[in-house]
């Protein structure tokens, strides 16, 4: 097995021992958060990470669950703020946006926001979570990535947007993420990947795909059917 196939690999181990630990039922707790878990939701709180999801039952009312998250949020955000809070999730949920609060956890070194129905990321959010080492919003409804979403994630190192909606990518839309070394954007439309290709006048998306990873630096990657082909 050669280093880029190993890289691969590793990677995605990585993340599924992640979301297998925030799907499984072990060690939820509640303890030191004033306010109630969603109703319909499982909830995990320990000295550094804080984890909604696996919601179930019929006709969740997704606005009423996004309320209540950023309730929960916004009641404990001194102590979650001051040095504890470092992971965030909201997994297999219904909601269709982020809750405000979300924005306002400044000690975030990960935030997961696995198999929700996200339809976009927020504007002005990120820029307050410049501690972000790793952002996961795969697995949701995301169909387009606007300029600047990403500014202030000077210390991001990966990102997962794999298994959206995403038909294209904006110039300069990975500009900020100085620091970005793993990127997954698979199983995304591709239209306008094909129409950047053809600007660019190169022949081949492996070309295209080595250009852009060349262009921001990125040591590995999986974008599509093309992976791990440039890897720096």
């Amino acid at each position: 097995m050669n280093r880029s196939t190993l890289t691969v690999v590793l990677a995605r181990l990585v993340l599924l021992c992640l979301l297998v630990f925030a799907s499984s039922g072990a060690k939820w707790t509640w303890t030191r958060i004033n306010g109630s878990c969603p109703s319909s939701c499982l909830c995990s709180v320990d000295d550094s990470l804080l984890a909604v999801g696996n919601c179930s039952g019929k006709n969740i009312d997704e606005e009423q669950l996004s309320e209540q998250i950023d309730s929960l949020l916004s009641s404990n955000l001194t102590y979650l703020t001051h040095g504890h809070l470092e992971q965030f999730w909201i997994s297999n949920t219904p909601v269709c946006h982020l809750p405000p609060s979300v924005c306002r956890l400044t000690t975030l070194r990960v935030l997961l926001l696995h198999n929700n129905s996200l339809t976009r990321l927020p504007d002005n959010c990120f820029t307050n979570l410049t501690a972000l080492t790793l952002l996961a919003a795969d697995f949701n409804r995301i169909t387009k990535l606007q300029v600047g979403v990403f500014d202030g994630l000077n210390k991001l190192e990966t990102l997962y947007l794999n298994n959206n909606n995403v038909t294209e990518l904006q110039d300069g839309i990975f500009a900020s993420l100085r620091m970005l070394e793993v990127l997954v954007l698979s199983n995304n439309e591709r239209r306008r990947f094909v129409a950047a290709r053809r600007v660019l006048h190169v022949s081949s998306f492996f070309s295209f795909f080595c250009w852009f990873l060349a262009t921001y630096s990125i040591k590995f990657y999986i974008i599509g059917f093309v992976s791990s082909c440039c890897v720096q």
